[in-house]
């Protein structure tokens, strides 16, 4: 595998293991300190145990150690409820809404190659119900529809800050993640599967002030919300392709109304 670091020299690495997705959380690439530091990694994202046998004497480890799941990181286990505002892995992502390969320019815009925007993503055109206008995934578009449609039937439009929305958020944005600056994973929004709205009171490592029966339809309609997200992100519903309002799970903001919360 060729990777490039961050003055784009190529370094080439030994692909150890191909993993089960539940094994590593559905991350796309795991690297061990040193092979992060040849390429310029300056931000570790995760942590990954695994080989452990004793599942209890590790959760107490951890606790130890000070590890608590709260808005600073998640403490996330294989053994967990399923949680309805996860993402998905690369892999599965590119099958629910396709594969580009892309480039750099020198001024580091993220350009998609072989005609894939036309393919794709859908011209920015008004969904129905709610006036929010956005160029989305062809994939992604009617789950969205359905989801702004249920947020009208009942009767919360006036949660939709469609001015803001329409200026400010959208889905089809290619760039890095803001996270991983220009070494790392490119945004969700590269592929046109998520939409941001109401961002002027949903920044990114504040408190969440998304309404939360809006972020339930949003589940309901297929959607994973990032207001639990590490840093949160409560402007951000990203395509998981499932039903999510279903799940019962502790979250930390707009749990789902199902049974009781673990």
């Amino acid at each position: 595998m060729t990777l490039l670091d961050i003055r784009n020299k190529r370094h080439e690495f030994v692909l150890g293991n191909i993993a089960e997705d539940n094994l590593v959380g559905e991350a796309d690439l795991l690297l061990s300190s040193r092979q992060a530091d040849v390429l310029g990694a300056k931000m570790i994202t995760r942590y990954t145990i695994i080989g452990f046998t004793n599942a209890t004497a590790l959760e107490n480890a951890i606790r130890a150690a000070g590890f608590r799941d709260g808005n600073a990181f998640h403490v996330r286990k294989t053994w967990d409820a399923p949680d309805p505002d996860a993402t998905r892995g690369l892999a599965v992502a590119k099958r629910m809404v396709g594969e580009f390969a892309y480039k750099v320019s020198e001024s580091g815009q993220v350009l998609l190659e072989g005609g894939w925007p036309q393919k794709y993503i859908s011209p920015r055109a008004v969904f129905d119900d709610i006036g929010v206008k956005a160029a989305c995934n062809v994939n992604v578009r009617a789950a969205i529809q359905g989801a702004l449609s249920e947020v009208r039937r009942q009767g919360l439009s006036r949660y939709v800050d469609v001015g803001n929305t329409n200026a400010y958020g959208g889905c089809f944005y290619p760039r890095y993640n803001r996270l991983a600056g220009t070494l790392g994973y490119l945004s969700r929004h590269s592929w046109g599967m998520a939409i941001d709205m109401n961002t002027s009171v949903n920044g990114q490592g504040v408190v969440p002030r998304m309404d939360c029966r809006i972020v339930r339809i949003f589940r309901q309609w297929g959607f994973a919300w990032g207001g639990n997200f590490t840093p949160s992100d409560g402007m951000h519903f990203e395509y998981v392709g499932e039903r999510r309002d279903n799940l019962a799970f502790p979250s930390r903001y707009c749990p789902n109304n199902v049974g009781a919360q673990r």
